[in-house]
């Protein structure tokens, strides 16, 4: 299997990773403080109509068979009709968070290596999935950060973490800016809504 070219790791100084990682903004949390590794996964605007949700179930292999039988498919538009919007929309929602807070799934590298990290929704809608935790570490405050990223060079500090454990957070960062966007949580949650229905 090809990595995506998203999924590279194109730094290979200590340095420059390191910068790579502490050069964002990031968000402040009261409970949690100042969290640097956060993607948003806001649903914006999903198109949850009857029609776009039977042409992604018939494309996503599931429906196959069923999108051409029309008393099936007048089933399930009569129980989209009936399914309350708001509700439909909130479980878009919580579907599209799930992929990084149920499963294995950013517990891996692209290439299976296992890492061992805590994620946590944040934000006042819950619209922000943040990295909390990485092999321990409780990734906050961008200055801890730095002197475990970098060391302290005035005081002859060497860098906390291991070469090898920034690489690996550099690789899983690069994974989860790619995959944990508005977009792709919007298909994600137009994809799994029809689920409820179907």
């Amino acid at each position: 299997m090809t990595m995506p070219e998203a999924y590279s790791t194109p730094l290979t100084k200590r340095a420059d990773i390191a910068s790579y990682l502490i050069n964002r903004r990031g968000r402040y949390y009261r409970d949690y403080g100042h969290l640097l590794f956060v993607c948003n996964v806001k649903v914006y605007s999903p198109d949850l109509d009857f029609d776009t949700l039977l042409d992604l179930y018939g494309k996503s292999g599931y429906g196959e068979g069923k999108v051409t039988d029309a008393s099936w498919v007048e089933e399930a538009r009569q129980r989209h009709a009936e399914t309350d919007q708001d509700d439909l929309y909130q479980w878009a929602i919580e579907d599209a968070g799930r992929l990084a807070m149920d499963s294995d799934c950013y517990t891996h590298l692209y290439d299976g290596t296992p890492v061992d990290v805590e994620y946590a929704f944040v934000g006042r809608s819950g619209g922000w999935i943040a990295l909390t935790k990485f092999e321990g570490v409780k990734l906050i405050d961008p200055e801890y950060l730095r002197d475990l990223f970098e060391g302290d060079e005035e005081d002859g500090d060497r860098p906390t973490l291991s070469d090898e454990a920034l690489q690996r957070l550099y690789a899983l960062v690069r994974m989860l800016e790619h995959d944990l966007t508005p977009e792709k949580s919007r298909g994600r949650g137009q994809a799994s809504s029809r689920l409820h229905f179907l």
